[in-house]
């Protein structure tokens, strides 16, 4: 393993900590609301391991952050939550999701048979036409 793969897993690891660490679980309860083994959720916080695709995706859910925050750091952190895009239950986890977090739940899939430079390019893109719809509906507001 190259030294910059080994730090992007470390640092990935440290995200996923905070997260859990700044919402109040422990490893076990974050990895029975995930459905994994304690032992691999410490893997991930050291940076031995990383999620799957679909595991980074519940993890997305039941903190209410974006998916490529959570594997790049990059991007914005937090979703705006709201009923009709996601409702979390921090008994139970996740309750219920709208297709757009179906949507990425697939852009993550689609993302993992990418190198790192496609991926950063994805995301330039992404945040381009992102940006660009939060202009437009601001100026539709105002008319």
């Amino acid at each position: 393993m190259d030294e910059e793969n080994r730090d992007t897993k470390k640092e990935r690891g440290r995200r996923i900590r905070y997260l859990r660490e700044s919402n109040g679980l422990t490893l076990q309860e974050l990895a029975e609301k995930i459905g994994v083994r304690y032992q691999s959720l410490r893997e991930w916080e050291v940076g031995k391991t990383s999620p799957s695709v679909d595991n980074i995706g519940k993890l997305a859910e039941i903190f209410c952050v974006h998916p490529t925050w959570i594997w790049t750091g990059q991007g914005p952190k937090n979703i705006k939550r709201s009923k009709e895009y996601i409702s979390v239950n921090r008994d139970e986890g996740l309750v219920r999701t709208d297709r757009r977090t179906k949507a990425i739940y697939e852009l993550m899939r689609y993302l993992k048979t990418k190198s790192p430079e496609e991926i950063k390019l994805i995301h330039e893109v992404a945040m381009k036409i992102f940006g660009d719809g939060q202009k437009t509906r601001r100026k539709n507001k105002e008319i």
